[in-house]
């Protein structure tokens, strides 16, 4: 099961998850935030399976932002 591998996950993860999912339960991503240990999460308000199509600037910005701190 995934669940059981993703402590083996050793690099940075972002997960970016949209509250209004409909697709992929956000219950799912409780998963990945206790299975990493070196995650950066973000669950969003009034956004769907699709956050990066749904508000681009706004994921954007969590995106350069995580990119940034992998490079300090």
């Amino acid at each position: 099961l995934l669940d059981e591998r993703l402590q083996e996950i050793r690099v940075p993860v972002f997960l970016l998850w949209g509250l209004d999912d409909r697709i992929i339960h956000t219950s799912s991503a409780q998963v990945w935030n206790h299975g990493v240990e070196n995650i950066q999460s973000h669950m969003l308000d009034h956004l769907g399976h699709m956050p990066m199509v749904e508000a681009p600037e706004r994921t954007a910005s969590l995106y350069r932002n995580f990119l940034t701190t992998l490079t300090d």
